[in-house]
């Protein structure tokens, strides 16, 4: 997929939100569709930052974003997967290995830059462990 420029001047970040193929239950798909939207950090809408352990880049699953095919690391599969199956679709995400570019070392360089306000702008902050995942249910439901 194509990632939309981002303007460091204007601060710029790009987030991810989860969504319902065409309506359909995610158990009817064997994929997970995101969509990817770019915000002036000043007035981007509530999010949460996602962290997690990237794991093996050789281990990929396919999700969609933005219509296009894309691939992720099973890791990060593994949390979106059990982020969209308790119900967290259309909740905004900031999720690094989408959100930034990582074919484009300048870009990278330049959300580095203010990384510490991205972060502290985050609602809410989850650090998700590979094997865990099932955990994530009993947490988040308190």
């Amino acid at each position: 997929f194509l990632h939309t420029p981002l303007d460091p001047s204007k601060r710029e970040i790009r987030l991810l939100v989860m969504r319902s193929p065409h309506g359909w239950r995610r158990y009817l798909s064997e994929h997970i569709h995101c969509t990817l939207s770019v915000h002036s950090l000043g007035s981007a809408p509530s999010y949460t930052a996602l962290s997690y352990v990237w794991g093996n880049p050789k281990k990929r699953k396919r999700i969609y974003v933005n219509g296009r095919r894309a691939y992720i690391t099973q890791n990060l599969f593994e949390a979106l997967e059990q982020l969209y199956d308790l119900e967290y679709r259309d909740q905004v995400f900031l999720v690094n290995a989408l959100c930034i570019n990582q074919d484009d070392l300048e870009e990278r360089k330049n959300q580095v830059k203010f990384m510490a306000d991205i972060y502290r702008r985050a609602t809410l902050g989850w650090t998700l462990v590979p094997g865990m995942w099932w955990r994530c249910k009993t947490c988040l439901t308190r």
